[in-house]
């Protein structure tokens, strides 16, 4: 949740663990899984958007990691960061019905 009542999309950018989520891999249910705001989709107001669930806040750990890894031209001395949400896959397996598409963007990734 956003400001002004909207909603930004996230991502996974973890080709596995997507491939994993569309699958409803049983065995992968336990592995973490990281996900990033969705910069290709603009916020949704929440009026627009059917929600199917919301997670109890202890299930989603909440942190940051620097934008491009602290390395480059871009972010220099790595002061620049943005939020994760990392949670196992197997709430978001129990929990987000298989018609709801959580986009794959693996450019997203952080190589360090």
């Amino acid at each position: 949740m956003l400001t002004a009542n909207t909603l930004q999309p996230l991502c996974l950018w973890s080709a596995d663990l997507h491939k994993s989520l569309l699958e409803r891999d049983v065995d992968a249910r336990k592995q973490r899984a990281e996900l990033v705001w969705d910069e290709e989709q603009a916020a949704l107001a929440l009026e627009s958007v059917r929600v199917h669930s919301v997670l109890p806040f202890e299930l989603v750990q909440q942190s940051s990691r620097q934008v491009g890894g602290g390395m480059g031209p871009s972010n220099p001395h790595g002061e620049h960061v943005e939020d994760t949400f990392e949670l196992e896959l197997g709430c978001l397996m129990d929990e987000c019905p298989e018609e709801v598409e959580l986009p794959l963007r693996p450019d997203r990734e952080i190589f360090w």
